[in-house]
């Protein structure tokens, strides 16, 4: 939202292009990632993680289900370890998707990014990710 010139180059410029949802989606296809544009109108929690796993096993090689894994000693420690089975979990794969994202030139990725998405930051976090898949694409041989 642009709350007129006096936020005017607050905002650090991004060092990737903003795609259109069109550009986006037609990059998500190529990927074998499915998704509609309703995904990125109205994107819900399960669908963004599905997103940003997918990403994170085609650029880092890391599987959603290896990001989640607890460290069970650490679990133990706790006083009620059972409470922290879903949220540990989840805190692993916020960990792994802020990894991606910072290579990909997003340093502001949170919680509220996989839990309660909006289309804005969605757009932007994928039009990062997107630009760093084809950026790597270019290098392999």
């Amino acid at each position: 939202r642009n709350n007129g010139p006096a936020m005017a180059g607050k905002q650090p410029k991004d060092a990737f292009p903003l795609l259109k949802s069109a550009e986006i989606l037609q990059c998500l296809n190529e990927l074998g990632i499915a998704s509609s544009e309703d995904d990125l109108l109205h994107p819900t929690g399960l669908k963004v993680q599905h997103i940003y796993a997918s990403f994170n096993e085609l650029l880092l090689h890391r599987k959603r289900e290896d990001m989640a894994q607890p460290d069970f000693e650490g679990l133990q420690e706790l006083e009620f370890p059972e409470l922290h089975e879903q949220s540990v979990p989840m805190i692993g794969f916020l960990s792994a998707c802020q990894k991606l994202m910072a290579i990909a030139g997003v340093g502001d990725f949170t919680m509220s990014d996989l839990i309660k998405p909006e289309a804005r930051r969605v757009r932007r976090s994928l039009s990062a990710v997107i630009n760093l898949a084809k950026y790597h694409e270019d290098k392999l041989p």
